[in-house]
């Protein structure tokens, strides 16, 4: 499920929705603390 959620939180930065996108990234982050894209995205350097 944290692998759908990361696809939609990247989808969403993308698209230029960062409240979303911030919002997913935190949920991915708490369900898998070791994701490195969920953190490298979170950080703002995935762009």
């Amino acid at each position: 499920m944290s692998e759908t959620l990361l696809q939609e939180a990247i989808a969403a930065a993308r698209a230029g929705q960062r409240a979303l996108a911030r919002r997913l990234l935190m949920v991915v982050v708490r369900q898998n603390p070791a994701s490195e894209q969920g953190w490298l995205w979170l950080s703002g350097r995935g762009r």
